[in-house]
């Protein structure tokens, strides 16, 4: 089903959203590790902003939603085993990111910047078309 309308998008990612954290079955933000699966989850909107793990993986996505900018407490996003041919530039929002998984995709670059993301301490993206890696790469820590 395509959406009609950018509203309609942005409901249907928030849905999606609400369904993996639900899916990971433990409710606290206590900890970022992938492995761990938590997340903080609340009753509004505003609150699913709060979530620091998100697993949108084999979800058939071919494309990230600009929203996913607002994820503003993001320290895990796994996005493996999809078709996303790119990253949007709203990624960049996610200054708390450490931990990015883009395996399996089709993935041909990064956005400009991309090595704003000073968190950012493991990247997996095997598997992918990329042509070169992000400039400065080296400077992730």
């Amino acid at each position: 089903m395509k959406p009609k309308s950018i509203e309609m998008k942005q409901i249907l990612f928030i849905i999606l959203c609400l369904l993996s954290a639900i899916s990971c079955g433990v409710l606290s933000n206590n900890n970022h590790q992938p492995e761990d699966k938590k997340v903080f989850l609340g009753y509004s909107k505003d609150s699913l902003y709060e979530v620091n793990y998100l697993n949108l993986r084999k979800r058939q996505l071919r494309e990230l939603p600009k929203e996913i900018g607002q994820f503003t407490k993001l320290r895990g996003l796994d996005v493996s085993n999809n078709q996303l041919k790119e990253f949007p530039d709203e990624i960049l929002n996610l200054s708390d990111l450490g931990f990015l998984n883009g395996e399996k995709n089709v993935i041909v670059g990064f956005p400009k910047n991309f090595c704003k993301l000073k968190n950012l301490v493991n990247l997996n993206m095997p598997e992918n078309k990329l042509r070169s890696l992000p400039d400065g790469i080296s400077r992730l820590t």
